[in-house]
């Protein structure tokens, strides 16, 4: 799934999600005791808080993106966390002074009362957005395993061990860092399987970003990679022009 289409599914499903929020509130909360316009004000506003918090930790989440591989730490998963619930208090407190300021209305027994309740809110908010997020990406449905063949035997290769995939003379091929094997599936079928460490560069070539040593501009918009395999043809490390620029984010964001 492209990163584009991705994020406006998100954006899509967070705006859905804190709208069933809301209404869950206004059944825990609310049905008793507002009615008329009080209801619809603090409908709206917790609306928008909520929106506002899930969008925080979207954005969050790309200038400190969880990697969900076999290499990752529970102390990574936990920095992580503990950074999306900080920043998902800061934009809730900021919301509610806001209201506070703008209603002429603040209630003296918040941070005593409601604030630790919050806090504990803000944390169920996150990791449902973690692992939403997580399930959306099918981080948790993605293959592990590819079998590929390597002279005459077939042998498992882990998704994790991958770096490259490319067409040569027909010939699908799978990289690793120390050999080359061939697989039966054409990249159309591999590509929504991996993760978004990998990039499609071409219409014969899918990288990981760690085979990437260096890459530079060149005629015509596109880009020349220089891989860290001799194994991958040069014609094949190009970026095309049309992929240039979403590459260039690629690179920087993994």
């Amino acid at each position: 799934m492209k990163a584009s289409k991705l994020n406006k599914k998100i954006i899509w499903i967070i705006l859905a999600f804190s709208l069933a929020l809301t209404f869950a509130n206004y059944l825990s909360f609310y049905k008793e005791t507002l009615e008329g316009w009080f209801l619809i004000k603090n409908l709206c506003i917790d609306y928008l808080q909520l929106v506002s918090v899930f969008l925080s930790l979207h954005f969050v989440s790309k200038a400190f993106p969880i990697k969900y591989n076999s290499n990752t730490s529970f102390f990574s998963l936990g920095k992580a966390l503990f950074i999306y619930w900080a920043v998902g208090i800061f934009i809730a407190l900021v919301l509610i002074e806001l209201e506070f300021l703008f209603l002429s209305y603040r209630d003296t027994n918040f941070y005593e009362k409601d604030f630790p309740i919050i806090t504990i809110y803000i944390l169920l908010i996150t990791l449902i957005y973690i692992i939403g997020k997580a399930l959306l990406t099918n981080k948790f449905f993605r293959k592990k395993y590819y079998a590929a063949r390597h002279g005459n035997k077939e042998e498992l290769v882990n998704v994790d061990d991958i770096r490259a995939i490319f067409i040569l003379k027909e010939q699908i091929y799978m990289l690793t860092e120390s050999k080359s094997l061939l697989l039966s599936q054409s990249l159309e079928q591999i590509e929504p399987d991996l993760s978004n460490e990998f990039m499609r560069v071409n219409r014969q070539l899918i990288i990981h970003y760690s085979i990437v040593e260096s890459f530079k501009s060149s005629d015509g918009g596109k880009v020349v990679l220089s891989l860290r395999s001799e194994k991958i043809p040069t014609e094949l490390c190009r970026v095309s022009r049309l992929k240039a620029s979403e590459f260039r984010k690629w690179i920087k964001r993994t």
